[in-house]
């Protein structure tokens, strides 16, 4: 780790794999944040990728990602709540895992499930040049 940053994994290009394809992908993490150990597979849609390798990971605070990669960037609290949103809209008559069996109504969900949202949260975005 290079102690100039707080995080371990700041600017680091990891490799997740998942568990259920065994597809890897290199992440970047664009900031000096915490990353998540598991990410949803964009390959098979039904597994989890797995930070791999840990000790391979590398801070590259100047990388540049190559457009289609994925990167983690932090949220912010307007795309948390529309993400949060988008989903409740999705899954709320959902004929597997319906939300409205877990919820009074959509803003009970809303509220239930935006107000943990922190600064500096992380999530993946399709990295795109301008």
């Amino acid at each position: 780790m290079d102690k100039k940053y707080k995080h371990a994994e700041a600017f680091a290009l990891m490799t997740y794999k998942c568990q259920n394809c065994g597809d890897t992908e290199k992440i970047w993490n664009s900031r000096d944040g915490v990353t998540p150990f598991s990410i949803r597979c964009e390959y098979c849609l039904d597994g989890l990728k797995y930070h791999i390798n840990w000790k391979e990971d590398l801070c590259f605070p100047n990388y540049e990602p190559q457009e289609g990669m994925r990167i983690f960037v932090d949220w912010t609290k307007e795309e948390y709540e529309e993400h949060w949103k988008k989903k409740i809209n999705d899954f709320w008559d959902s004929p597997y895992y319906p939300m409205k069996n877990k919820f009074a109504n959509k803003e009970v969900a809303f509220e239930e499930l935006t107000k943990n949202f922190h600064a500096g949260q992380p999530h993946t975005i399709i990295f795109k040049k301008n």
